[in-house]
């Protein structure tokens, strides 16, 4: 796995400071280990937003970890559980099916039009409202008790490998 980050730099008004955004560029191999984005930190830990693209075939996790890793509690977005199911949760889950999830086909691999593109994908988090969405579908998770958002992590599991591109703007660098 690797986190390569290319930079573009941005003025911004007169009374603020020269805002730089990296390009993080990272490849998953399905073993189910969260790969932590160091260099991808959340601007607030109550609320934000996160931009990025996958090209993959299914399994595709994103960590919005609480604490250091993902032993701490953590808000895990699932997209594509064998391609067929997606979900929002609080906990770390793997495969598990059992839970909430929305069937939906995420990433099309079976479709030659879609199984080498990189797919646009979002997720915000505010105050324990967690929203994810895909190119074809969105869900959401309320949380009464929410928990912080104050690293960012990401894997694949199963037999699924993942390249994953995430722009950083309007992130803490």
């Amino acid at each position: 796995m690797h986190d390569v980050g290319y930079t573009s730099t941005r003025q911004q008004t007169k009374d603020q400071t020269e805002q730089k955004t990296y390009y993080i560029y990272l490849t998953t191999n399905g073993s189910y280990e969260y790969t932590i984005l160091e260099t991808l930190k959340p601007f607030s830990d109550i609320c934000g937003e996160i931009n990025f693209q996958i090209r993959g075939e299914k399994n595709a996790f994103v960590a919005l970890l609480s604490g250091n890793d993902d032993s701490d509690p953590l808000y895990e977005v699932v997209f594509g559980i064998n391609d067929i199911y997606s979900t929002i949760r609080k906990w770390k889950g793997g495969l598990n099916t059992t839970d909430y999830l929305r069937d939906n086909d995420v990433f099309l691999a079976h479709t030659p039009t879609y199984r080498n593109l990189f797919l646009n994908f979002t997720i915000r988090w505010n105050n324990g409202t967690i929203y994810a969405k895909t190119h074809f579908d969105q869900m959401k998770l309320n949380d009464d008790t929410p928990l912080p958002v104050k690293k960012i992590a990401v894997t694949t599991a199963g037999d699924a490998s993942g390249e994953w591109h995430f722009n950083t703007e309007g992130m803490i660098i």
